[in-house]
């Protein structure tokens, strides 16, 4: 077999190029996701496995003979046990700790481990060997690498974002993950496969749940506390966590392992700090700011943060990756938003009130042509764009010899009974002859944000004979009282500029 392209495969070392099987030169770390890795052996090139890890293979982590999630080696249920999201137990979820359940394997049943997880048993997660926190995977720190607060650094809290320190791994020194933490990697937090916000660790959503606003839920917002939803996986249904929130289980938020208020993601305390009012400090309380202590770690002795608390930072609040106020979690402004008093708020980009600006159409009556134009108006003293909509009536040559009526309608919204914006008499402006001056239309003051405008509009001269003619020109009076036009026009919307 000469080329590797049609139906020879490469080996698990090798890579196919330009339908030659070579050596592959690349290696885990360099953003590709190549040769012999995998979700499981390379996940920072391949992604995160959702299921668990059977050696390099990552499996779905469903079945009993391969249980377990987020890219912990898979287990293999012992007699009696189910596989159920991701956990062996006699029966994850009946309310019981029992059979082989243990934190990491049943935390519904046995709670939260609030260290890390290596396979079902639950580690302090403070070792280099074994460092992490809120029930995610153990990790085995990179050489020189240190483990503090659950997190692998080069030497997390000095300041620096360096060495292997992410978002994930060392927030202290790189800032808050606004998503979901898989392992060291910062993902966004709003799919099913990855779901979680505030740098928690990432859930996998269960069948038919969804990912909203960080949280895995039956359907959050729906207005019934069901399915998975929590007070912190779904406080819109189910009420505000007033502790913290560890991953979607609410905890008093008042210990050292699981210290927080208001449904912020639970911090572990730093050697030495206490838990006190859901904040961590040297001694919170005490009237001294020291320590750990910051203003949104310990605001009763600190003062309070007026802008927003990137974990325990207090940051101005005023930039769109960290825009809030009031010591709120700080907030990630998506794309169209700007931040603005600390309220990430939707921009216009309209230059205009109306769009299209301007809409016309022609008739003709016994051969004379005329022309209808509708369009938005200006600031008389600036000349800038201005939401009124004004309308004449334009000969296609010469000059008008008659006072002519015009009567204008829409025919979408009626905010007008019956719909009549315009009916009065125009003359020929002066200033521009074969042209009637402009009129202003009524009631357009009354059109929204993405609200149409469109119609019709009847014009006949000499404007004596309006009464003897119908709406749609099509009753001729009797000879000698004048001529009639009939116009259909395109309609326009209403943009976001205010």
């Amino acid at each position: 077999c000469e080329d590797c392209l049609a139906d020879c495969p490469c080996l698990p070392t090798q890579d196919c190029v330009l339908g030659q099987c070579v050596t592959s030169q690349q290696g885990c770390g360099d953003d590709k996701c190549n040769g012999s890795e995998t979700k499981c052996s390379c996940p920072g090139d391949c992604g995160a496995c959702t299921g668990c890890c059977s050696g390099t293979s990552c499996k779905s982590g469903t079945s009993n003979s391969a249980c377990g999630k987020k890219g912990a080696t898979c287990q293999a249920c012992t007699g009696g046990d189910l596989c159920s999201s991701g956990y062996c137990g006699a029966e994850c979820g009946d309310g019981e700790c029992n059979g082989s359940e243990t934190q990491c394997s049943c935390s519904a049943d046995c709670g939260a481990c609030t260290g890390c997880c290596n396979g079902s048993t639950c580690k302090s997660g403070t070792s280099s060997s074994a460092c992490g926190k809120n029930g995610s995977a153990c990790q085995t720190c990179a050489g020189g690498d240190l483990c503090k607060g659950g997190y692998c650094g080069a030497d997390c809290g000095d300041a620096k974002c360096n060495g292997s320190e992410t978002l994930c791994s060392c927030p202290v020194d790189c800032g808050s993950c606004s998503g979901c933490c898989s392992g060291s990697k910062c993902e966004t937090g709003g799919s099913i496969s990855a779901c979680g916000k505030n740098g928690a660790a990432c859930q996998t959503c269960l069948d038919g749940d969804l990912c909203s606003s960080g949280y895995c839920s039956a359907g959050c917002d729906d207005g019934l506390c069901n399915g998975t939803e929590t007070k912190c996986s779904c406080p819109a249904d189910c009420g505000a966590c007033s502790g913290c929130c560890s991953d979607s289980t609410c905890m008093t938020g008042a210990s050292n392992s699981a210290c927080g208020k208001n449904g912020a993601a639970c911090q572990t305390c730093l050697d030495g700090d206490l838990c006190s009012s859901g904040f961590c400090g040297t001694d919170c309380g005490d009237g001294q700011c020291n320590g750990a202590e910051t203003k949104c770690s310990c605001p009763i002795d600190c003062g309070d943060c007026s802008g927003c608390c990137s974990g325990s930072i207090c940051k101005a609040g005023t930039s769109n990756s960290a825009c809030g106020k009031n010591a709120l979690a700080c907030q990630t402004c998506s794309g169209g938003e700007l931040c603005s008093g600390g309220t990430c708020e939707t921009v216009c980009n309209a230059e205009n009130f109306w769009e299209p600006v301007v809409v016309s159409d022609t008739a003709s009556a016994e051969g004379y042509v005329l022309g209808v134009q509708l369009g938005q108006g200006q600031d008389s003293d600036t000349g800038e764009p201005a939401p009124s909509l004004w309308i004449r009536v334009c000969k296609e040559s010469g000059s008008f010899q008659f006072v002519v009526a015009m009567l204008m309608a829409e025919t979408v919204k009626y905010y007008a009974d019956p719909g009549v914006l315009v009916d009065t008499d125009l003359a020929e402006d002066p200033d521009n002859p074969g042209c009637t001056e402009w009129v202003k239309l009524g009631y357009t003051k009354n059109w929204t944000e993405g609200e149409k405008l469109g119609g019709w509009a009847r014009v006949v001269s000499p404007s004596n004979c309006a009464s003897s003619w119908d709406y749609e020109c099509e009753s001729p009076p009797a000879p000698g009282c004048g001529f009639c036009w009939r116009f259909d026009l395109s309609s326009m919307e209403r943009t976001c500029l205010e």
